[in-house]
Formats: C-alpha cells, structure tokens, sequence
C-alpha cells in the first residue's frame, strides 16, 4: 500500500497529497521557480506541477488541450493523441478556482536521442485561477500506464477526497511499487491554493 501524505509546495502557497517517498528533483538538478517535480524512487514515473501564464481559449477543455498540446512539444513527441477531458467537480472547492479539467492522453517519446520510442502516458490536471490570470497544471508521466484514461473512483464527475497529514515514516512502503491509478488520482485532484500571495508577487 502506496503512503500519502500533504506536501507543501512554492513555499507552502500550494500544497498536494503525494507518496511520503517521492523523490524531489531540485536536490538532483535545476528546477525552474515556477515548476515543483518529484519523481518515483525505482520507477521513471513522475508529477509535475507548474504554475503557467493563463491561457486565453474558448473554453476551460480547450485550455486544457492546449497546455497538453504544448507538453507534446516540450517533449518532442512525434505523436500524441488525448484519451479523456473533462471538467470535474471537487467536494471541498478551492474559492479561488474558476475551474478543474482532468485530461489524459498518450505521447511517443524518444529519450536520449534513442531511435526506439517510449509511450507515456499524461494524467494532467488544470487548475484555472482566473482572478490571478494563471493556470496551474499538476502533470503525472507515467510510462507503465494502460489505457490513459483517467478513472474517477465513484464513476462520476464528482470526486471526494480527504488530505491526510502523516509525519511518521512507514518503514513498509515498498519503492517498487509502481503508482496506481488511483494514487495518480489523488495527486491529480489533491492540489490546494494555500496563499493566493503566490500570484501577486
């Protein structure tokens, strides 16, 4: 059983349930201000969560489509197709989200200028501030993923949760256990604005 617990991110101005595990990728690399990235401790899954200029579109879905049109470029993809979109409801909204969009989708990737390409696929979350003219995406990569298609626990649009504050380490948490959908679930829907200063500053 994978552990979560809240993790504060953007100096607390957002936080997310994530697996007590993750590994944060500042302390293996550069990380741009605007971007918090933790990645699986054994596997080559990881969340991505990045605060964006707002992008003006028709419609919240559309939005949505663009950011991952974009995340395709970002990696080069030589093809991407989207499985699901759809605007969700949250039991306990954020006051100051305009807006949730769940998508999910898949990209050919080559990594390492490799000639063989990897199929990820994107679980992607945008949260719209429209107040504050940003978005915020929460992006998971997970390259063991089946169909892509982003399963709501209670087979709705409405999505319950509860944030879980866990400080003690679980010495039972395997490292090889891959995230499960419904992990990718709770981290995509968990994300709360703490301080809205965060857009102002």
């Amino acid at each position: 059983m994978i552990t979560m617990q809240s993790r504060p991110l953007f100096d607390g101005a957002f936080q997310c349930l994530l697996p007590t595990n993750v590994v944060d990728a500042s302390d293996l690399r550069q990380i741009p201000d605007n971007q918090e990235v933790f990645v699986h401790p054994s596997t080559s899954q990881s969340v991505t969560i990045d605060i964006l200029e707002y992008v003006d579109a028709n419609n919240h879905e559309d939005a949505a489509r663009m950011h991952f049109d974009e995340i395709s470029t970002s990696n080069e993809a030589t093809d991407s197709s989207i499985s699901s979109l759809r605007t969700v409801s949250l039991h306990n909204p954020d006051p100051y989200c305009s807006s949730v969009v769940l998508l999910s989708g898949k990209q050919n990737v080559s990594k390492f200028n490799q000639s063989n390409e990897d199929v990820v696929f994107i679980y992607m979350a945008l949260y719209r501030y429209t107040e504050f003219q940003a978005d915020v995406l929460v992006v998971v990569n997970d390259p063991h993923g089946e169909d892509g298609i982003i399963h709501s626990p209670s087979g709705y649009n409405q999505v319950h949760f509860t944030f879980q504050n866990d400080n003690n380490n679980n010495n039972s948490y395997s490292t090889d256990l891959t995230w499960s959908q419904d992990t990718i679930n709770t981290m995509l829907l968990s994300l709360r604005l703490m301080n809205s200063n965060i857009f102002v500053s």
